[in-house]
């Protein structure tokens, strides 16, 4: 459902870039005796046409990073609440949030780490949520997801694969594992 959304977005902005090389082309040929008027909205129509494709192309890369998420994921919950510092969002519990060794994919929000300069750092795992540090250099970022309650079987798998596939520090906490 993500990556449709992603897709969605980054056609639109095709879609308007299209458009506006249209409006281009037509206020080029609607209006010839009205040099000022012409040129005015010409470079109008083009910077918003780049302005879109520059956009488009971003969407784009987001989502070819949002499929290599879901390519190789780790975890997948629904989830109740996600905190990335200050910030608490939270969702009805229809959101799906896939794990990663590349990052996470927050419905069509998307956390990258372990490219280029950002990486995962430690990963604690509870009983009933996971805690994920990453950055670049001194600027860390924090991640916590609340899910579905893990066995302690369930923790160790999730504890060695992070631990495997990025090589961070992995914690379990909680008395019960």
């Amino acid at each position: 459902m993500a990556v449709k959304q992603i897709r969605a977005k980054a056609y639109r902005f095709i879609w308007a870039a299209v458009c506006g090389g249209a409006g281009c082309g037509l206020v080029y040929v609607f209006f010839p005796d009205h040099i000022l008027f012409r040129i005015f909205f010409l470079f109008l129509l083009a910077g918003l046409t780049l302005a879109s494709l520059a956009l488009a192309f971003l969407k784009f890369r987001i989502l070819r990073e949002a499929r290599l998420i879901l390519e190789n994921k780790l975890l997948t919950v629904r989830f109740a609440a996600v905190e990335r510092g200050a910030d608490v969002s939270s969702a009805g519990g229809g959101v799906e949030v896939v794990v990663s060794c590349f990052g996470i994919l927050l419905d069509s929000r998307v956390i990258s780490f372990n490219r280029k300069a950002n990486r995962l750092r430690r990963v604690e795992i509870g009983r009933n949520s996971s805690a994920f540090f990453y950055g670049a250099g001194a600027q860390t970022g924090r991640t916590t997801i609340l899910h579905e309650p893990l066995s302690g079987e369930a923790a160790l798998r999730l504890a060695e694969s992070f631990r495997f596939e990025t090589g961070a520090e992995t914690l379990l906490s909680g008395k019960d594992f």
